[in-house]
């Protein structure tokens, strides 16, 4: 999602975004993400990557999903790097302006500023509500998923979800797009060695946190066969398809990757036959013996909710910058505009609702399966 180049070399369309918003332009015309040194790459990053906290660059993104949505046969549509780099990352000026305008401070904040890696990780949950909601605007049955971060132990606890890599490095909260709906499934990169003890641990507790997480969404584990031998990759494929303690399944199991199916070097022809007929990798039925169809994904089988979302406009040309809109109606819900002064709400009983910013009100109808979009104009 936030790469955009990965070359020394521009691109040679001068229409390109990396030209139009990269390296050389200043202002709100820059758009790519920095690190506290100042560095458009660096911190083991080779890419070029748009910062989730300037607005245009955040639309611009959320707009090239659109067009796909909108203009080719697609079922979904996965979202990949929907984060930031690490905790060093997202010091475009914009972005750096827009926190220190909200919180009255000046000049850079530290990486590890509390505030500033929660400010962050609301960016891109702005980012990933908004999609979503524009994304079922034109195509209702789009599934969207999100790959998301399984970095170090997995947690057992909220705290410990909260304390973790996921949160505090890549600044990516997919614990919240799960219970807001704001995808339809998450697939944690659970890429550990199953030889190594601490790793095979790590990747044992991620599973449990999974499957006992999903909330109003779904999981599918991803399952990273290029670090393990053949039959420690269909190892992990069973323990993702095993339920929990509390007897809560994943979806499924996703395999990174197809084009290295193993450490070893063996042929990936012997890993695809192991997964569905006996083989001398596994001494047990094999793993996915038999076919089934893909999950049926009761919400947006049978919707019983809808969504809304929509732009504070302000006839002096201000900008709604994280202004709380309140939605009354058959149920309650507060929500802040992002940097375009948009807002989304996820999942809404239908009804009629009330929408106030201010001294801005306007009465809605959501309708199940449906995306109200509702502007608010002084």
């Amino acid at each position: 999602m936030m790469p955009v180049w990965n070359q020394s070399t521009p691109p040679k369309d001068p229409n390109h975004v990396f030209n139009l918003h990269g390296p050389g332009k200043t202002g709100r015309d820059l758009w790519l993400s920095k690190n506290f040194a100042g560095s458009f790459t660096g911190d083991g990053n080779s890419e070029y990557v748009i910062d989730p906290g300037h607005p245009d660059a955040a639309d611009y993104t959320i707009n090239v999903l659109k067009h796909v949505a909108a203009h080719y046969d697609v079922d979904g549509i996965h979202m990949d790097l929907i984060r930031y780099m690490g905790t060093d990352w997202g010091y475009n000026p914009t972005s750096v302006d827009r926190f220190n305008q909200r919180y009255g401070r000046t000049g850079l904040p530290d990486p590890n500023d509390e505030t500033w890696k929660a400010w962050r990780r609301e960016q891109v949950n702005h980012l990933v509500e908004k999609a979503y909601a524009n994304l079922l605007a034109v195509k209702p049955n789009l599934v969207v998923s999100a790959a998301t971060i399984a970095w170090g132990n997995g947690p057992k606890t909220i705290d410990e979800y909260k304390a973790s890599l996921t949160m505090n490095s890549a600044l990516q909260d997919w614990n919240r797009w799960l219970e807001t709906g704001a995808i339809d499934l998450a697939i944690p990169m659970n890429y550990f060695r199953e030889y190594d003890p601490t790793q095979k641990q790590y990747y044992e507790n991620w599973l449990a946190w999974e499957k006992d997480h999903q909330y109003k969404r779904r999981i599918s584990a991803g399952v990273g066969l290029y670090l393990n031998s053949i039959p420690d990759g269909l190892t992990q494929i069973r323990k993702a398809r095993q339920p929990s303690v509390s007897g809560n399944k994943l979806a499924g199991v996703h395999l990174y990757s197809y084009a290295v199916t193993n450490k070893d070097g063996v042929p990936n022809s012997e890993f695809y036959a192991a997964l569905s007929e006996p083989s001398p990798y596994d001494n047990q039925t094999p793993v996915l013996a038999e076919q089934v169809a893909p999950p049926v994904l009761p919400w947006k089988a049978q919707p019983i909710t809808g969504h809304l979302t929509g732009k504070v406009l302000y006839s002096n040309g201000t900008i709604s910058d994280n202004e709380t809109v309140t939605i009354r109606g058959p149920e309650s819900r507060t929500v802040q505009t992002d940097g375009s002064g948009d807002y989304s709400a996820i999942d809404l009983k239908p009804g009629t609702y009330t929408i106030t910013c201010g001294k801005i009100s306007k009465t809605v109808s959501i309708t199940a399966g449906k995306v109200t979009q509702a502007n608010l104009t002084d």
